[in-house]
């Protein structure tokens, strides 16, 4: 897991509350508009589920790194509080 995954994952279970849109972000909206913010360092990368939105994307040297650009799954209100 990678470390900012795991300071996330360490922080929600002990504040046991969804962040929901955090619009003080600067990044925000990374996925969309109304976004849950909750899981911002996704758990579950890479996931490789295709089915998420997610892809393998070409870098400059030739390899390949996991795109989350279009996962909205976990940014889902519903889905950020079942887990």
């Amino acid at each position: 897991m990678h470390p900012l995954a795991y300071e996330r994952l360490k922080r929600v279970l002990k504040d046991k509350k969804l962040v929901g849109p955090d619009e003080t972000c600067e990044y925000y909206p990374c996925h969309f508009t109304g976004q849950d913010c909750t899981w911002c360092f996704c758990p579950f990368y890479p996931c490789e589920d295709e089915q998420t939105g997610g892809e393998w994307v070409l870098k400059k040297d030739g390899g390949r790194i996991w795109s989350c650009s279009y996962c909205f799954w976990i940014h889902k209100s519903e889905v950020a509080k079942e887990l």
